[in-house]
């Protein structure tokens, strides 16, 4: 009998093993991890980035995974860690899915006496025993999110200003509110009081907040216009409040990836215009093709940034917003919708940014500035709908 396939409740107890450090037996190994974490490590808030970066790291691959509970141990046995933190999240993370997997069920459903064809109740014991369940099938779109986080100018003193992110963040909301859907734009000359101003722990509060609310089949964009930063292979973005001698005041891109992924939202499009180095979207991986039906149906996660980690995303000063930005906002207004359908998907938008910027790129004599993609899921994801 082949093995059971680990169901979403199953993976989120994974999720929640890992953030749970401070059950690590070692006393040495535990120490290491929880040093300068708070007692919010229980519920997975990991107060040290570079351990966000690592749990993001193991999560996402145990959230990918489709395979049983053997298979799954023995792929753990394969991971790969740079670090010696890596290396011990590994090996917790390998006995604990040994021995403690064993997730309470529903009581089942009582049986009428009086039907005579009703089977037994199954019995309870280690949930991965007992057959999958499966996620109920994608819906139209219920409620569009969106999150927009636009910064200029910085506390960090080595972080040059920038000109335009929030002119994005603006048109951005504009665009999208008259696109239904509902936004929370945070730019940084809204008052430094305000729960919008975009620092660290206020943008972090706000995703995670809108991916709480999201349900099955909501749509969440979220997008971010800011320096984008590359430290030990790993990618950064730069908040309002971002120091460079202080690491943990950056979000690390692999913690926004998984906090959308945590999400009940089985649509989800992240959108980076990082005006620096370091926003790198696996160039190794391949794209699956778009299947071109059901677009109402479609589901997935796709990621859409404006350059490699060894490009700079630009600014354009005859229009006042970022190159990939303004193709962005200019397909979004419905100039990717080539075939008329009334409106643009995920797939529109990426060929529109890219056609776009390697005309700009030609036109202006700058660098190369090439966008990139990575998109999951079966068909392809409406981002707006002008239908009547």
């Amino acid at each position: 009998m082949p093995p059971p396939v680990l169901t979403n409740p199953q993976r989120n107890h994974l999720i929640d093993l890992l953030c749970a450090c401070d059950a690590i037996a070692d006393q040495g190994t535990r120490e290491l991890i929880v040093r300068q974490l708070r007692d919010g490590i229980r519920q997975g808030i990991a107060r040290h980035p570079a351990l966000r970066a690592d749990v993001a790291n193991i999560v996402q691959r145990c959230v990918q995974y489709q395979g049983g509970l053997e298979e799954l141990v023995q792929a753990i046995d394969g991971f790969e860690g740079d670090s010696f933190r890596m290396q011990a999240l590994v090996s917790w993370l390998r006995s604990e899915v040994k021995l403690t997997i064993d997730l309470p069920l529903p009581a089942p459903a009582p049986v009428e006496p009086s039907d005579p064809t009703a089977s037994s109740p199954a019995p309870r014991g280690n949930p991965l025993t007992q057959p999958p369940t499966s996620p109920p099938p994608p819906g139209p779109v219920r409620q569009r999110w969106a999150l927009l986080v636009g910064i200029n100018e910085y506390n960090e003193p080595s972080y040059a200003t920038l000109r335009y992110c929030v002119n994005d963040v603006r048109a951005l909301a504009t665009q999208l509110a008259d696109g239904g859907y509902t936004v929370v734009a945070m730019h940084d000359e809204l008052d430094p009081k305000s729960h919008r101003f975009p620092s660290r722990e206020n943008v972090e509060a706000e995703l995670r907040s809108i991916c709480d609310s999201a349900a099955h089949d909501d749509f969440i964009l979220v997008f971010f216009a800011c320096h984008g930063l590359l430290r030990d292979g790993q990618r950064w973005l730069a908040l309002q409040n971002t120091r460079a001698r202080v690491p943990q005041s950056a979000l690390a891109l692999a913690e926004v990836e998984a906090i959308l992924r945590a999400s009940k939202a089985n649509r989800c499009l992240l959108l980076l215009d990082a005006c620096h180095v370091g926003i790198e979207i696996g160039r190794s991986m391949t794209d699956p093709d778009f299947l071109r039906h059901s677009f109402e149906l479609a589901e997935g996660f796709a990621v859409l940034a404006a350059s490699t980690s060894q490009q700079i995303a630009r600014e354009w000063h005859a229009v006042q917003h970022g190159v990939f930005s303004y193709y962005l906002l200019d397909g979004l207004e419905g100039a990717a919708d080539r075939a008329n359908k009334g409106f643009v998907t995920v797939d529109d938008l990426k060929n529109h940014v890219i056609d776009g910027l390697r005309r700009w790129n030609v036109e202006q004599g700058m660098p190369l500035q090439e966008p990139n993609a990575r998109i999951e899921g079966i068909g392809d994801m409406i981002v707006v709908d002008r239908r009547p």
